[in-house]
């Protein structure tokens, strides 16, 4: 059984579930356990190097415990993901991102200019070195 670990703040879209099951072959999707999420999407930007390291090793310990040679999708804080996506490797399983194809609309609401953005998933392509 295949097997996509979400390592992201975000939940998947049904399209990305959808392409996941057919360009993966995933059966099971798995995504971090609450706790573990919220502290991947909340790396404060003040942190020294050593600060990030300490704050996403219980995030390093779940991926070292749950990951085979499974899909892991990363996407986050850029040092994070680094760093995630290095002990992905170094276990033998495969990183992932999602690419996305962004659409940016303009609305004009009398003196205001908002801009509304969508992201529309393309498809999943592996970390290189």
């Amino acid at each position: 059984m295949k097997k996509l670990l979400v390592i992201s703040n975000h939940k998947l879209t049904n399209e990305q579930i959808a392409d996941a099951h057919k360009s993966l072959n995933v059966d099971k999707i798995e995504y971090l356990p609450e706790k573990l999420k919220d502290k991947w999407g909340n790396i404060n930007p003040e942190f020294s190097d050593d600060e990030v390291h300490l704050h996403i090793e219980p995030i390093l310990h779940f991926i070292h415990k749950n990951v085979n040679k499974d899909y892991v999708l990363v996407q986050g804080e850029f040092t994070a993901t680094f760093s995630v996506v290095d002990t992905i490797f170094k276990l033998g399983a495969i990183p992932i991102v999602a690419t996305t194809e962004r659409v940016v609309k303009e609305v004009t609401q009398g003196d205001k200019v908002i801009k509304i953005t969508e992201f529309k998933h393309i498809r999943y392509r592996p970390y290189f070195i």
